[in-house]
């Protein structure tokens, strides 16, 4: 049944980003999912997009930025909540991970569009995604880099 609302929220959530202006991305187990994978359980719709956009967004939907600091692992400059179905969404800018003892960006260089259900959903390649995955160091993303391999 959670592939029902699930797809209810991504509708509706890409009709939020239509205000965007520059690339953006699903991560984490929907995009796993997006990829024709089983992510098993997918709690949330994590986006990535630029600062400016979070910015457009914002002022569109009239949310408030909701970043707490993130954790020691990572943090994002942007945390925005939208409710736009039964599945959480957050959208992400100024997303960093930890690593090597340096915050670095996590900005994909890969940009793949899915066309689901008729509309034009953007995720990373598989390796960037893995490799998104391998940095953020969590038994939860370590099962998605399985799902990942799996053929």
């Amino acid at each position: 049944m959670w592939h029902h609302t699930f797809n209810q929220t991504l509708e509706r959530l890409v009709r939020l980003l239509s205000v965007t202006q520059d690339p953006w991305w699903i991560l984490g187990s929907a995009a796993v999912y997006l990829k024709g994978r089983d992510p098993g359980r997918i709690g949330d719709i994590d986006v990535l997009l630029s600062e400016a956009d979070a910015e457009r967004v914002m002022s569109d939907q009239g949310l408030h930025n909701l970043k707490d600091g993130g954790t020691p692992r990572y943090r994002s400059a942007y945390v925005l909540k939208p409710n736009v179905g039964e599945t959480p969404v957050e959208l992400l800018a100024g997303y960093d991970i930890f690593q090597d003892n340096v915050w670095r960006p996590v900005w994909p260089v890969s940009r793949i569009a899915i066309l689901y259900r008729g509309n034009e959903i953007f995720v990373p390649s598989d390796e960037e995604l893995i490799s998104i995955f391998e940095r953020l160091d969590r038994a939860k993303d370590f099962d998605r880099i399985r799902a990942m391999q799996a053929r």
